[in-house]
């Protein structure tokens, strides 16, 4: 998920002339209380730009990227790359860079 950058007076911080958000990951290796709890607190953390869900699908010969993205404000949810916006572009990239390092 990630949540736009804000300036003092809590106007949303222009980055190269587009949007800027600050990501915030959380790692899900199964849904307890204690994962729930995290993310309640990273969604009450701030407003959000966009919640996403991205996983690796490994069981096959093939690694398969998975993505889900909410849209929090039309409630609208997309599957896969197919329109998304640079910032959840790159919140992809950096997801895939931090797998390829395990």
């Amino acid at each position: 998920m990630g949540s736009y950058e804000l300036d003092a007076q809590g106007k949303k911080l222009p980055m190269d002339g587009e949007r800027s958000a600050a990501p915030r990951s959380v790692t899900v290796t199964a849904l307890n209380k204690d994962v729930q709890e995290q993310l309640r607190q990273q969604i009450d953390a701030g407003p959000l730009a966009y919640l996403m869900i991205l996983w690796i699908e490994r069981s096959s010969k093939e690694s398969r990227l998975g993505i889900l993205a909410f849209d929090p404000v039309t409630g609208q949810t997309r599957v896969g790359m197919a329109g998304l916006d640079k910032v959840q572009q790159s919140a992809v990239s950096d997801y895939l860079q931090r797998q390829a390092q395990r």
